[in-house]
């Protein structure tokens, strides 16, 4: 099991996504790790403690408006998150839930993308398409 760091060493980046003419469109919200290291050293930290941390620090702590300022936001999800009965904190009207590459598509995951779409989510399932599902 990996151990959680100390939340002084945790920061929050956010990625720009441009619009054709180089306008921001949206930003990618990800966790990474605040050390003098050159990497992000990403690896020790599960994907569910990183989706987790990048919620709460952009939606809970920090505040969303702070964060993206009138932009979208894409969130990273894992599969235990969308299976997850937990209810996100925050609306769908500004924020895009991305579908991690890594993630096997199956009749449960389609299941609860199904529901989080209906709910108002809009979902990314590549960098390339990104769909709103309505029934």
């Amino acid at each position: 099991m990996t151990n959680v760091a100390d939340l002084s060493s945790i920061v929050l980046a956010r990625q720009p996504i441009f619009d054709r003419q180089y306008n921001i469109h949206a930003y990618e919200l990800l966790f990474r790790n605040n050390t003098s290291q050159q990497s992000a050293d990403i690896g020790r930290y599960s994907g569910d403690i990183a989706t987790t941390r990048v919620i709460n620090y952009s939606f809970l702590e920090l505040g969303i408006e702070r964060v993206i300022g009138t932009h979208l936001a894409f969130v990273n999800l894992t599969r235990n998150f969308i299976l997850s009965d937990d209810p996100i904190p925050f609306g769908g009207e500004r924020v895009v839930l991305e579908i991690l590459e890594d993630i096997d598509i199956d009749d449960e995951l389609i299941h609860a993308v199904k529901k989080l779409a209906l709910a108002g989510y809009q979902i990314l399932f590549s960098m390339s398409l990104y769909v709103h599902l309505s029934s």
